[in-house]
């Protein structure tokens, strides 16, 4: 067994199997079929009734340059140790539930996670490790996208300021942290943005107007996506910044996407 295993294995592992239990306790109490606040309601006091000391939904910020730029609730916090992140899903978790406990752990300083599911016909549970582990940033261009575009200067200061942002900040965040810090500089640099960019959408003799997407509308000479996950963009991520491009009538977007480990930027072109 190497040692990442090790510590994955022993870490807090008389704690982790106490929360684990109040977990069981909880669900078998209430039952199946509930309310996510009930299930985390009854959990809180098992896990008092254990004599555990349990932080209840404490708040926790994240500074950009000395200032709290967004605040973040945690489910709780057992004995400053193991940080709990409670939800109620009808399926196994997904990359956002992971990506949402590992912001946590890195704002609150803390290395152990615990995803628990109550949506299920039992109780799902899952340790999530802190590891800041990074790797070298990537950045990779479609052919012809600056052959193409007058806009070079404008593109190149993005890129200038999403470095920034991503050197006080680093990757294991969720995308609403970046957003919020990448917001803060384009203003400050006199960079004109759309957040809430808009579509219409005609197609089999309908209109559907104000189809409201999450890729931002730059200057307005091209896209900007702002994602996060756990290794790279998805598929879809990439065809449907082309979809957009198309609908607007553009040619070039640019994605930018906080891995777990690094920072990756796409240049994408559609002819």
């Amino acid at each position: 067994m190497n040692a990442k295993n090790i510590r994955e294995n022993f870490l807090h592992k008389e704690l982790n199997y106490a929360v684990n239990g109040c977990a069981f306790d909880a669900f078998k109490e209430v039952g199946i079929g509930f309310d996510e606040t009930i299930y985390h309601k009854i959990f809180h006091h098992k896990l008092i009734q254990k004599g555990l000391k349990a932080e209840y939904k404490p708040p926790v910020y994240v500074e950009y340059f000395g200032k709290n730029i967004v605040e973040l609730e945690v489910d709780e916090i057992v004995e400053k140790k193991i940080l709990v992140e409670l939800k109620c899903i009808r399926k196994d978790f997904i990359p956002d539930n992971y990506a949402q406990i590992l912001t946590y752990l890195k704002v609150t300083g803390m290395t152990l996670g615990l995803l628990v599911n109550f949506g299920l016909h039992k109780v799902a549970t899952k340790r999530v490790l802190y590891q800041p582990d990074f790797i070298k940033n990537r950045r990779q261009w479609d052919d012809d996208f600056y052959e193409t575009f007058s806009e070079k200067p404008l593109v190149d200061k993005l890129v200038e300021l999403i470095y920034k942002v991503d050197k006080a900040l680093g990757p294991s965040y969720l995308s609403k942290i970046y957003k919020t810090a990448l917001i803060i500089e384009l203003n400050q640099n006199g960079i004109e943005f759309n957040p809430k960019t808009t579509l219409t959408i005609l197609a089999s003799g309908h209109e559907f107007p104000d189809f409201e997407i999450d890729y931002w509308l730059i200057e307005p000479s091209f896209l900007l996506g702002i994602l996060a996950g756990n290794e790279r963009p998805r598929t879809y991520d990439f065809l449907r910044m082309r979809s957009y491009l198309k609908k607007l009538n553009l040619h070039h977007g640019v994605i930018a996407f906080w891995s777990r480990k690094n920072l990756q930027l796409y240049g994408i072109y559609e002819s």
